[in-house]
């Protein structure tokens, strides 16, 4: 499988889980039965993605002490992240929220404390920038709108999103974030900076705030 992968004669995205950490271990374990090592990394962690995102002392442990495999496993989840996020530098263009959730999802997903970013776009909807505003504890006081309005501005922003990353719950908003969204998208309007969204993102799930409210009968547009 290892020369398959080589030569260009397997398409990596359609390994079995198996077959991808026997390819993954054999560039450091070329003398070894990987098949061993990648069954066990299967058995303890139940797919490839999880076991990318273990503790390395439970790869270790999986792999009977070998770091430099362990290592390798563990770094894989990283350079592919990696590689997408330096992609991403030229500047994406999405298609709607749902992509750019989608974007957001994969660039949160190792962040262990809560966060809240504004992310910029021009009027295609190409990103621009993001920027985190709050971090941690900092975070329960809200948003800092007079550095909203600087990035905005800085990067000529025409429409944003603000992102609020909930680490290990349920992506649900509170009060403050219902609030907080709806004076935001008031005072922004008037200087042509569209709010589109204020998404919670939580693992692999988001709620987009603003479709929420207006679900629950809020017009933004009356504000």
């Amino acid at each position: 499988m290892y020369q398959r992968v080589i030569d260009g004669g397997a398409d990596i995205t359609e390994l079995s889980p198996s077959a991808l950490l026997e390819t993954l271990l054999s560039f450091v374990l070329p003398q070894k039965d990987v098949s061993v090592g990648a069954a066990r990394l299967l058995e303890r962690f139940g797919s490839a993605s999880a076991a990318m995102e273990a503790d390395i002392a439970d790869i270790c442990d999986s792999l009977g002490g070998d770091v430099k495999a362990s290592a390798l496993v563990k770094l894989s989840a990283d350079f592919g992240r990696y590689y997408w996020m330096d992609r991403l530098k030229g500047g994406k263009q999405f298609k709607g929220v749902d992509d750019i959730a989608e974007y957001c999802i994969f660039k949160y997903f190792k962040d262990k404390r809560e966060s809240l970013s504004v992310l910029m776009l021009d009027k295609n909807l190409r990103m621009l920038g993001i920027e985190r505003l709050a971090e941690g504890a900092a975070c329960e006081v809200g948003a800092d709108f007079e550095a909203i309005g600087s990035a905005l501005f800085r990067y000529g922003a025409q429409n944003y999103l603000l992102v609020h990353n909930h680490p290990g719950v349920e992506p649900y908003p509170s009060d403050d974030d219902l609030s907080l969204t709806e004076r935001l998208y008031a005072v922004t309007a008037p200087f042509g900076k569209h709010m589109m969204e204020h998404i919670i993102i939580s693992s692999n799930k988001y709620l987009p705030i603003m479709q929420l409210m207006r679900k629950r009968g809020y017009d933004f547009y009356s504000h």
